[in-house]
């Protein structure tokens, strides 16, 4: 196995990724030992650079990372947002097509999973609060997207019965076909997830909910995006499950995301 890698590129902060490349005898392995990653310094051959810490995002820090591994600077800004046109190309198409459309009921995704662990998750009952008094208001199509580990969320949020207009997609789209599902949608109501990413690259507007995790870290970039955050001492804790009782998640209330979107969608 290890014969056929030269090097390999820890990406994870944790003991085990750096225990796995050194049991397959990799020889080349590059990886943080900065803060917690200190406890695995033994294990890496190559640290990152004290440069790619000074970034906060996390996103600026791989951009960075790339940099320090060789990767070609983007020599203009028509190169730099290429792949981006790329991606949003269908969204744009899907906005063209439904601009006619006055009659056609708002499209809102839902994604209440997060698969780092319960810290993340804002309680599927208020999910189901944001979707009964939003739809009080006016007539929705709900969509909720997920893995299939996710499957008992959407049944928690779908019990009792939701009579108003709800497709559930949890367990049941490819990564392209959930591209071009949130390319169809006017909003999506997000925990701290990989779909939250992919909807501020294809620009449709979001509204995420923090809670053990740190937005300035993790958090959707973009003036079109709305993050949704009860600070409390413990937070933010990093930790898979809450310790306590929540408190950071329960601080957020179905009404305030209900508000929050209402904003996102008169934009």
């Amino acid at each position: 196995f290890s014969s056929s890698f030269d090097a390999a590129l820890l990406l994870p902060n944790s003991i085990r990724s750096a225990l796995e490349v050194w049991l397959a005898d990799i020889p080349r392995r590059i990886g943080r030992v900065g803060t917690k990653g200190r406890l695995r310094s033994w294990l890496i051959h190559q640290p990152f650079p004290e440069e790619i810490e000074k970034w906060t995002h996390e996103r600026d820090q791989y951009l960075a990372l790339a940099r320090w591994l060789g990767a070609p600077e983007v020599r203009n800004s028509e190169q730099a947002t290429g792949c981006r046109e790329e991606v949003t190309a269908l969204s744009q198409q899907q906005s063209f097509s439904r601009a006619g459309e006055s009659s056609r009921k708002i499209r809102i995704a839902i994604a209440p999973g997060a698969e780092y662990g319960s810290a993340k998750r804002w309680p599927a009952d208020r999910f189901r609060k944001v979707m009964d008094l939003l739809s009080l208001k006016q007539e929705m199509h709900w969509i909720l997207v997920g893995t299939a580990a996710e499957t008992p969320i959407a049944d928690a949020i779908l019990t009792p019965p939701f009579h108003g207009q709800v497709e559930n997609k949890i367990g049941k789209t490819t990564l392209a076909e959930l591209i071009e599902l949130l390319s169809t949608c006017d909003l999506l109501l997000t925990n701290d997830t990989g779909t939250m990413h992919l909807a501020t690259v294809l620009g449709i507007p979001t509204v995420a909910i923090f809670g053990s995790t740190d937005p300035s870290r993790t958090g959707p970039q973009g003036a079109h995006n709305r993050v949704l955050q009860h600070l409390v001492p413990c937070s933010p804790c990093f930790l898979r499950d809450c310790p306590i009782d929540f408190p950071c998640m329960l601080g957020v209330t179905p009404e305030e995301v209900v508000e929050a979107m209402e904003e996102k969608l008169r934009v």
